[in-house]
Parts: structure tokens; sequence; C-alpha cells
């Protein structure tokens, strides 16, 4: 059984996959009017790779997504985003 992670390690692991998979970001939960954040979670990160393309599925509440300059760098890869919305 893998070790039970608490809300910030769970932030901060959604926030390095979406980061891999994009660019890097800074990722945090919106809190409830309740003053908590739900489940404790921003969502969840489905991929898959297909030869050169990656395919991801982001599901999720609520969150707030920055990237600040801090994380903008002349070295980062070409990223070409295509986005699917459906119900």
């Amino acid at each position: 059984m893998p070790p039970v992670m608490g809300t910030r390690e769970r932030d901060d692991h959604f926030e390095r996959l979406v980061s891999e998979a994009f660019a890097p970001l800074r990722i945090r939960a919106d809190e409830t009017p309740g003053g908590d954040s739900g489940d404790g979670s921003c969502g969840t990160l489905r991929s898959a790779r297909p030869g050169e393309v990656l395919i991801t599925r982001i599901t999720g509440g609520p969150c707030t997504v920055q990237r600040p300059q801090s994380l903008i760098g002349s070295g980062d890869r070409q990223l070409l985003k295509v986005a699917l919305h459906g119900s």
C-alpha cells in the first residue's frame, strides 16, 4: 500500500506532474467557503505517450494556477497545447 500523503504533499505532487507535462507552474487548491479544500487535492492527471505526442487529461476542482516570471526560462522546451473541452 502506498504511503498516505498530506494535503500539501498531494498538492506539491500534482504541481510537479502538471509542470512536467506542460510548463513549470504553481498550483494550489482553492479553499471552499467552509475554510477547507474539500478532499485536500487539486486534481488528477492521466497521460499517454503515443510516439512523440503527449496526451494528458487533467481533472479537478477549483484551483489557482500561476506561472510567475521566476519559472519562465530561455531553456524551456517548445510546447503546443491543444485543448478539447467536453462533458
